[in-house]
């Protein structure tokens, strides 16, 4: 006993400075990051004003345009103006706001994954770290999501909603006088503290875009689910919050914008409906293949089993409110896929969706995993303990070695590239373009831009067309008062 608890320990120390390291390099990488595409075009259907309340109304008015005209992401379309680097603060601001933006995106992962534990055990452990460390590995180590966390404007649509989401359904699963909460929790004034913070957030999440508010009152449906399943009564604290989010869904489903869009999509040869529900199915097969056959998923899902097996003693919550809820929380990944496929009227993810879509999955199977372990765990019984520790191990060198080859991690490879100067020198040479362009009004200009955004490997980063009146290049003249601008460059370039 002593042995395992000494080897829990350290797996979770270790699990700890993994979790640092993996977050530290994404931050940093973040901090790099430059204007890009839809920044531009934010801050020019905005525009200027004189003082911030002017420019608060002036966001508002391209909020409810967007609305009207082609998506219902009323938090999003509204909190992008508000900090948008090309209008407000300029590099130095864009920089914090993108480490924050990365540091918050993990934080809101991790306070939901510690509130999971919680509910699991009713007390600190640390395997919890090691649960931890799994979660953020997958998140981090498979892509570098550059139109999450170098990108603006896939921040303020996808990232930023998600995690404001997570943290309302961990706020939501920590309320209600749940039985392992403990007392301190579940006073009156602290829960209701808990239930007001989970309806705004929930409301606030529920204005990006409709994968995270689709994904949001799923999961939210599940801890319904469960609490019902536990309590054998309806818990009205959890429906009010649950309300907040599927009504904010519901206005952000209904937006007029949206059935415009998608027949801008459809004449581009999109998707029916019918057709996006199977769709839906054969994204989501080709996602999980990547995921299991590319990549060492099955190894992480693994060394979950062996942490559920390891705690299966210590477990309190209620087990078969657990088991059905995890099931229902395994289609979470499907409705994640649904509005994308058929709002964009494609047969695949965008990158920033991708990132959605692996969230849920890293949640939704991760807490299968664990069931899996404690049923495990309850069937092993007096042995249970002991092989989880030979388990651990072995486990611990699968992730690392096969059949994801630990040069490919993404820390790895964002690290080369802060070590090598590449993001760096790219974030210089952008603002010394971006500076040249003031003092310009009125010219038409030609720059040797590459034509796309992932011309810095890993990255996002700044681009032109080689067309003038490009929307992206309209957007760019609009900010530094230029008759025009275009790339030299050919598409593709």
């Amino acid at each position: 006993m002593i042995k395992a608890e000494k080897l829990c320990k350290t797996a979770g120390i270790i699990s700890l400075a993994g979790i640092a390291g993996m977050i530290l390099i994404t931050a940093v990488s973040a901090s790099y990051s430059v204007p890009v595409s839809d920044d531009f075009w934010f801050a020019a259907d905005t525009g200027r004003a004189d003082n911030a309340f002017l420019y608060v109304l002036a966001s508002l008015r391209r909020m409810a345009h967007e609305y009207m005209t082609w998506q219902g992401s009323y938090f999003s379309e509204f909190l992008n103006p508000i900090l948008n680097p090309v209008n407000v603060g300029g590099p130095l601001m864009f920089r914090i706001v993108m480490v924050l933006h990365a540091l918050f995106v993990y934080a809101a992962i991790l306070f939901f994954v510690h509130v999971l534990c919680l509910k699991m055990l009713g007390e600190k452990n640390w395997l919890e770290c090691v649960i931890m460390g799994c979660v953020v590995f997958a998140v981090a180590e498979y892509d570098t999501f550059p139109e999450i966390f170098f990108w603006y404007t896939g921040a303020t649509v996808n990232s930023i909603p998600l995690a404001m989401g997570l943290l309302s359904i961990s706020l939501m699963m920590l309320s209600g006088g749940d039985k392992v909460s403990g007392p301190d929790i579940n006073s009156k004034k602290k829960g209701g503290s808990l239930i007001v913070s989970a309806c705004v957030t929930g409301f606030l999440s529920a204005g990006g875009s409709l994968a995270v508010s689709g994904t949001l009152c799923y999961a939210a449906l599940v801890v319904i689910i469960y609490r019902f399943l536990d309590s054998r009564r309806i818990s009205f604290e959890k429906l009010a919050m649950f309300a907040c989010l599927f009504a904010g869904s519901l206005i952000n489903a209904a937006a007029p914008g949206n059935f415009a869009r998608q027949k801008v999509e459809q004449s581009g040869g999109g998707l029916p409906f019918t057709d996006s529900i199977g769709n839906t199915f054969s994204v989501f097969a080709a996602e999980m293949q990547y995921l299991f056959i590319s990549t060492n998923y099955a190894a992480i899902l693994l060394l979950l089993v062996v942490c559920g097996i390891a705690l299966s003693k210590k477990l309190k919550l209620n087990r078969k409110a657990w088991y059905i809820s995890g099931v229902f929380a395994l289609l979470t990944p499907l409705v994640t896929i649904f509005p994308v496929v058929l709002g964009y009227g494609v047969a695949w993810l965008p990158n920033r969706c991708q990132f959605i879509f692996l969230v849920t999955v890293v949640l939704s199977y991760g807490n299968f995993a664990l069931m899996l372990g404690d049923f495990l765990g309850n069937k092993l019984a007096e042995k249970s303990v002991y092989p989880a520790g030979a388990l651990l191990i072995i486990s611990l060198i699968i992730v690392l070695a096969v059949p994801f080859s630990p040069w490919s991690y993404r820390s790895v490879r964002l690290a080369k590239g802060l070590v090598s100067g590449t993001y760096r020198e790219n974030w210089i040479d952008t603002n010394e373009f971006l500076d040249s362009l003031k003092g310009r009004e009125g010219e038409a200009v030609t720059a040797d831009i590459a034509t796309y955004p992932e011309s810095v490997e890993y990255f996002y980063s700044f681009f032109l067309s080689d067309i003038a009146d490009d929307r992206v290049n309209s957007a760019v003249s609009w900010a530094y008062g230029l008759e025009s601008i275009r790339s030299t460059r050919k598409a593709g370039e």
